[in-house]
């Protein structure tokens, strides 16, 4: 299956109210509430909303967090304070499950030893912290 998206999520806004839009990235939290489950999605851009009818939170029954997923869906205005909108997906593709437990905590909920960290690089990277660190010290020294 193509990971053809037609956005990253910081190119999303609300002003795109009803527009259809493919995005991909890593599942960061879900929280079933009823017949509809809220999955948070991070790409390396940013961080988005996904709301998943009873029909599609079927199709997401075990996933883990970290793994990758592909989202078509509409955007919509939120109630939500952390977003400045929404997507209700109208399909979703899971991509590759992660390994469940994982190594490390790549949102930084829990602390991990440096041992660990090091060795699990590529998924510590995810870490928002130490990604915006190395980002800014990228931005320092091409500056």
């Amino acid at each position: 299956m193509l990971f053809d998206r037609t956005h990253n999520i910081e190119d999303v806004n609300a002003n795109m109210k009803d527009q259809d839009v493919i995005l991909g990235g890593w599942v960061e939290d879900l929280r079933k509430m009823g017949k509809m489950t809220f999955l948070t999605l991070r790409d390396v851009t940013g961080i988005t909303q996904i709301i998943l009818t009873d029909e599609l939170t079927k199709t997401v029954e075990g996933i883990t967090r970290q793994s990758v997923v592909r989202i078509t869906g509409k955007v919509q205005d939120t109630r939500a304070r952390d977003f400045e909108y929404e997507i209700k997906a109208n399909e979703i593709s899971i991509l590759a499950k992660a390994v469940h437990p994982l190594p490390i905590d790549p949102i930084g909920r829990l602390e991990s030893h440096i041992d660990n960290r090091l060795n699990t690089r590529a998924l510590d990277m995810r870490n928002q912290k130490l990604h915006q660190s190395l980002k800014s010290g990228i931005m320092f020294w091409h500056h």
